[in-house]
Order: structure tokens, then sequence, then C-alpha cells
């Protein structure tokens, strides 16, 4: 039996939306450890690149 963990990320400058977003469609498994990750948000200064991050990820965003 597989043991779930759910590993939660967070970026700096959140026009790595793309990035952000690659990370949570991960997974890893380790022997009877399988992991999901999951993006918890981002710090960024720029208007667009926080709407972008927003929209990729589906987090709750703020500047």
């Amino acid at each position: 039996m597989l043991e779930q963990r759910e590993v939660k990320h967070f970026h700096l400058f959140w026009g790595l939306g793309a990035g952000a977003k690659g990370f949570n469609r991960g997974h890893a498994r380790v022997g009877s450890m399988e992991a999901r990750f999951r993006c918890i948000g981002g710090v960024d200064l720029d208007p667009a690149a926080i709407a972008d991050f927003g929209r990729l990820t589906g987090t709750t965003t703020a500047a």
C-alpha cells in the first residue's frame, strides 16, 4: 500500500508561473511513498506577473 504525501511549494518572482504549474503536475514515488505537489503562493511586485501566476497555478495571489 502506498503512503500519500503532499509537498507544498512557494515561489519567489511570480513571473515563473509556468514553472509552478509544472511543479503542480509533478509527482514522485520512492518505495512505498508517493508525493503530489501543490503551490501555496509566491511573491512579486509586477501586476501582470501576479495575474499570470494566479491563472496558471490556481492560487490566490497578492502583491
